[in-house]
């Protein structure tokens, strides 16, 4: 079985992309979306809207997108139904619900392969000379 290739941004900040550019010529990074998360839809309960601004304060700022708000919806009506006391959740619910948290980023395994792009610190001296 193959490893699995890198991305082109760990490439990047590794220093491969560097090292070897022939190798990497004809990849190409993966699309993303240009919209974030944004608020919970309308259409949710309201123990389910808490739990998705819970799970947006927990991960980085830029870590989800647009294209993640099916499976934060599926996270929040599973998670929903975990602390309500009056319905039972099946082991496959449970084996599902760490399956999407872990796709989501919230597992300590998965939590180090997420790399979020830092973003540079402005200070007191650097300002004005940006516009140069």
């Amino acid at each position: 079985m193959p490893a699995r290739k890198k991305s082109l941004t760990l490439l990047k900040l590794s220093g491969g992309l560097r090292n070897h550019p022939g190798r990497y010529a004809g990849r190409t990074d993966l699309a993303s979306c240009p919209d974030g998360i944004g608020e919970a839809p309308a259409h949710i309960s309201i123990a389910r809207k808490h739990i998705w601004a819970e799970l947006i304060a927990q991960l980085p700022e830029g870590h989800l997108q647009s294209a993640d708000r099916f499976l934060l919806e599926v996270v929040t009506g599973l998670m929903a139904k975990q602390r309500n006391r009056r319905a039972l959740i099946t082991k496959g619910e449970i084996s599902l619900l760490l399956n999407a948290l872990s796709k989501l980023g919230l597992s300590p395994v998965d939590r180090s392969r997420v790399i979020i792009p830092v973003k540079p610190q402005k200070n007191a001296y650097s300002e004005g000379w940006d516009a140069l």
